[in-house]
Formats: structure tokens, sequence, C-alpha cells
């Protein structure tokens, strides 16, 4: 009887030895596991960052033209009102000087 207990202990203990064996295992793979999605969330969050910068990018970059032509056509047309300007008052200074010659 004392055997049968002993050999009952020792199957107990081997049963429990390999349950915990297999739950080590067991645990591995889903330590494994979650760090292959976190790695693969991480990718894919770089990713889409990556994309959701060049979108941005580009974005400034289009209203940056955009703007900057804007101020060449501001430009542009602030010269060419000034040099009408100029002709007028060249015009207006020529008109004087005659008429203090005359």
């Amino acid at each position: 009887m004392l055997q049968e207990t002993m050999k009952t202990v020792e199957a107990a203990e081997t049963q429990a030895e390999d349950m915990l064996k297999k739950a080590r295992v067991e645990a591995d793979a889903i330590v494994a596991k979650a760090k292959q999605d976190a790695e693969k969330i991480i990718a894919d969050a770089g990713a889409k960052t990556r994309a959701d910068m060049k979108t941005a990018r580009e974005s400034i970059k289009a209203e940056e033209d955009t703007m900057t032509e804007e101020a060449l056509k501001s430009a542009d047309d602030e010269i060419a009102g000034l040099r009408e300007n100029a002709r007028k008052k060249q015009q207006e200074a020529a008109d004087l000087i005659i008429r203090e010659l005359v």
C-alpha cells in the first residue's frame, strides 16, 4: 500500500512536471506571438506615420507653391504699378521742365 501511494505521488509529480513544462512552452509561444504582433503593429504604425508625413509634406509643398505664385503675381502687379507711376511722374517732370523753360 505504501508502494502504491509512493507510485501515485511520483506519477502525480511527473504529471505536474509535464504540465509545468507544457505550460512553459505555451507561455513562451504566447510571448513570442505577442512580440511578433507588437513588432508588426509598430512597423505598420511607422509605415502609416511615414505615409501621413509624406502626404503632409506634399500638401505643405503645394500650399507653399500656391503662396509663392500669389506673392510673385502680387509683386509683379506692384512693380507694374510702380513703373506706370514712375512713367507718369517722369512725364510730369518733363512737362514741368518744359513749362519752366518756356
